[in-house]
């Protein structure tokens, strides 16, 4: 699969004040996020980075953060294999009952 990257940085005070610029981002990222999402698509329109950042924010507020599948059986095997840690560990949060499959 063809893939390309493009990267570009722009000194945006030497434009305009940076407050300014600020501003206007948010009112234009504002225009996005209300304008009509296509009824086929459903939901909310997102803008770059914002599905991400929602994820980080509510993964933050329940007080955690992603675990790889690779890490979380490597975890899973070390904690198996060391009864104080089957005592400390007898459950991860990530834990369904199996270890995971994926990775």
């Amino acid at each position: 699969m063809p893939l390309g990257h493009f990267f570009l940085a722009v000194d945006v005070e030497a434009m305009c004040d940076l407050d300014v610029f600020k501003t206007n981002v948010a009112e234009v990222l504002g225009v996005i996020r209300e304008s009509t999402p296509n009824p086929k698509m459903g939901g909310k329109i997102f803008t770059p980075n914002e599905m991400e950042h929602q994820t980080s924010v509510q993964r933050e507020e329940n007080g955690g953060l992603e675990v790889s599948h690779i890490l979380q059986n490597q975890m899973i095997e070390l904690r198996n294999n060391h009864e104080s840690l089957m005592e400390q560990y007898p459950k991860f949060p990530f834990e369904n009952g199996e270890e995971t499959k994926e990775g």
